[in-house]
């Protein structure tokens, strides 16, 4: 009998153990999603990831000096979104989808708590005459301005690092529409300098070539991928991330946002309105900088996968008892 009580315990704890396995698996659902696969060289970008026939990018461009294509030249790998703006002035370039083309979700729901952007991202040119005018990615809230934003860019500032002029470096801001690099928010920056891979040299005031995601003093040999993750939690008002070089993903760098108001994001309201995420070229600078393997996911939160589990023992050991 006492063998018997043993066996079954140990079955219990087995299925408790591989249901708190899956659990800590839980997987995001994939709500909107594009790495441009067998678009057309030239074309704007074209994306109908619910199916409903209607086309999912909104484009800010002007075909000319403000262009937003699909290039076969470059990606991770290719093709890729690439925004290129060669005005100083507005409008800038802009590639937005709105919440409304996303599968269906609510940030008001435990198992979509979080938000995840993840995408690539290499400038390949950048200047600008305000520091403020860089190509960035960006949640916005019901399109509006502000406060609701949740940025991540690429921008040049005095990093305080010693060195001769602005330097070059990721960073991300919250609660504006746009914000100077500073130190404070330079992504990889440690100590005075900045962490291998993660220095992208001093801004060249002549060159807009020269002003690229080409990271120094590691090998490289032009602009590269990096791999930003976003993760932002609406009704906490609470967003950080991680940024990876892709040529050598042993170099990383995290960092946290500041907190901002809370709201809840979902797929609503009308297409005009709606929560979005959009790419922006930089209004008073010039930029062509390349995207890909975009993904959105709505994340559960952990007390939610938590109550899931519960919910899936309860069942697996009344399975069991029958």
């Amino acid at each position: 009998m006492r063998s018997m009580s043993l066996m079954r315990a140990g079955a219990r704890v087995a299925l408790l153990s591989a249901v708190v396995g899956a659990a800590g698996a839980a997987q995001a659902d994939i709500i909107w999603q594009e790495a441009f696969t067998g678009q057309a060289n030239g074309a704007n970008p074209s994306t109908d990831f619910t199916a409903n026939t209607t086309q999912d990018w909104v484009l800010g461009e002007n075909g000319t000096t403000v262009d937003v294509r699909v290039t076969t030249a470059a990606g991770n790998a290719q093709p890729a979104l690439t925004l290129v703006d060669t005005l100083t002035s507005t409008p800038e370039g802009t590639a937005s989808v709105p919440a409304s083309q996303w599968a269906t979700f609510s940030t008001a729901n435990g198992n979509h708590r979080t938000l995840r952007a993840t995408f690539d991202m290499r400038v390949d040119r950048h200047t600008t005459g305000t520091l403020a005018s860089v190509p960035r990615f960006r949640f916005l809230a019901d399109n509006a301005a502000g406060v609701s934003a949740v940025n991540v860019g690429f921008g040049r500032a005095n990093a305080n690092t010693g060195q001769a002029g602005d330097e070059l470096f990721f960073y991300a801001f919250a609660g504006a529409d746009s914000a100077d690099p500073t130190a404070a928010t330079a992504i990889g920056l440690s100590g005075g300098a900045f962490i291998p891979g993660f220095d992208f040299g001093v801004y060249d005031t002549v060159t807009p070539e020269n002003n690229d995601t080409t990271p120094v003093g590691v090998g490289a040999t032009g602009p590269e991928f990096y791999r930003i993750v976003l993760d932002y939690t609406p009704s906490t008002g609470v967003a950080g991330g991680r940024i990876t070089r892709l040529a050598d993903e042993s170099q990383f760098a995290d960092f946290t946002l500041a907190t901002i108001a809370a709201r809840v994001y979902d797929n609503t309201t009308a297409a005009a309105n709606a929560d979005q995420f959009r790419f922006n070229s930089g209004q008073a600078g010039q930029s062509t900088a390349v995207y890909d393997n975009i993904t959105i996911e709505a994340v559960p939160e952990p007390g939610a996968v938590g109550l899931a589990a519960v919910a899936s023992l309860g069942a697996l050991l009344r399975r069991r008892r029958r």
